[in-house]
């Protein structure tokens, strides 16, 4: 074996009595699994109230929302009456209340829609607003539809007989505005929560359909892992200036000198490596022995690179030690570890491009 190759083994061993550090590396796959197998408390869906006066559109109205799974925080109950919806308010079974009118498409039609809709709320409530957007968003919905019916009406009747165009066919076109309504394709946005669930997301398969992915939410543990792998090179910088101090590498030729410091400087980085994928395996989120071996090993060599510079660009070891703490809590920021700020900052974003954790976080 090398001398370079004997300095790393012995260094590799002598950061594994290094009490401090080998605790973290024991102690990170278990906390990090443990992160991840805490399942979030299940909150209860608040409860909305909407009822019709009538038959017509604000029943179907009510009705589809009270049937809709909408798979957020809110979920309708229909009532059959206003007494009922007043009820449930007073009670504190619904959190407000919507009731649709009688006439209401006519009082489309005609205009004359302002304040047709009444709302009940209780005098605690604050969710009324966004409530009220899903309601009017299921308004639109349906009303949009009647429209649409219209214009093709209106269109038939207004064609001349020798007219070369043709008129829409109002079935086939209320079929496609039903098809793109309903498969959620037209006017639709997206929330992840990041508790460590399966999210839906949007996909694009070959054929151009869209599909549903299940992907899994564990990008803090991820990014905790680079961090510590980055900040284990400004570790290692430090502790190679205090051996220097001691004259460790004096006895050395100054080619091995090189080689010998850089092995040393290696060492702890190779352990956070290990650490890291262990952690990954772990905690569900292990994404082929290649893929992760090569992502994770990329990140140590440049934050290898990085604490060596960083160790011929701070003369004392104390003042490269006083960096680290400001050095953590500035990776938790720039890096999108919880969140990623570069989206809204330029400057985060420009200084994302140059951190060995960022550019292992943006491979996954």
């Amino acid at each position: 074996m090398s001398r370079m190759g004997i300095w790393f083994f012995l260094s590799v061993k002598r950061w594994l009595r290094h009490k401090g550090f080998a605790a973290v590396l024991l102690a990170m796959p278990v906390v990090l699994w443990g992160i991840q197998r805490m399942e979030p408390e299940e909150t209860e869906k608040i409860r909305i109230g909407t009822a019709s006066e009538d038959k017509g559109l604000g029943e179907e109205i009510a009705e589809s929302l009270s049937q809709a799974d909408t798979g957020g925080m809110f979920e309708f109950v229909l009532y059959q009456d206003e007494e009922g919806l007043k009820q449930a308010v007073a009670s504190g079974k619904v959190e407000c209340a919507y009731l649709f009118p009688e006439n209401l498409e006519q009082k489309l039609r005609e205009g004359e829609s302002r304040r047709s809709i009444t709302v009940y709320t209780a005098p605690s409530t604050v969710l009324e607003p966004l409530a009220g957007e899903v309601v009017f968003s299921a308004l639109a919905a349906r009303y949009n539809g009647i429209i649409l019916q219209d214009y093709i009406e209106a269109r038939a009747g207004e064609m001349d007989s020798g007219k070369k165009e043709s008129v829409p066919d109002k079935e086939e076109v209320l079929f496609w505005y039903h098809t793109y309504l309903e498969n959620g394709s037209t006017f639709r946005f997206e929330y992840q929560v990041l508790e460590g669930e399966e999210i839906p997301v949007p996909a694009r398969n070959i054929g151009g359909e869209n599909d549903t992915l299940a992907r899994k939410q564990i990008f803090p543990v991820r990014g905790l892992i680079g961090v510590f792998v980055f900040l284990s090179a400004f570790f290692s910088a430090y502790n190679l200036k205090e051996d220097e101090k001691k004259g460790l590498f004096f006895p050395l030729p100054f080619y091995e000198r090189l080689l010998c410091k850089g092995a040393a400087l290696a060492a702890p980085v190779f352990l956070a490596v290990c650490a890291g994928l262990i952690s990954l395996f772990v905690a569900g989120d292990f994404q082929g022995i290649w893929l992760e071996t090569g992502a994770l090993a990329a990140c140590g060599f440049f934050s290898v690179l990085y604490g060596a510079a960083a160790g011929l660009a701070v003369p004392k070891a104390e003042v490269l030690a006083m960096m680290i703490p400001a050095l953590a809590l500035g990776l938790l920021l720039v890096c999108p570890v919880f969140i990623d700020a570069g989206k809204w900052f330029d400057f985060i974003g420009s200084l994302q491009r140059i951190l060995p954790p960022a550019w292992y976080l943006k491979i996954f």
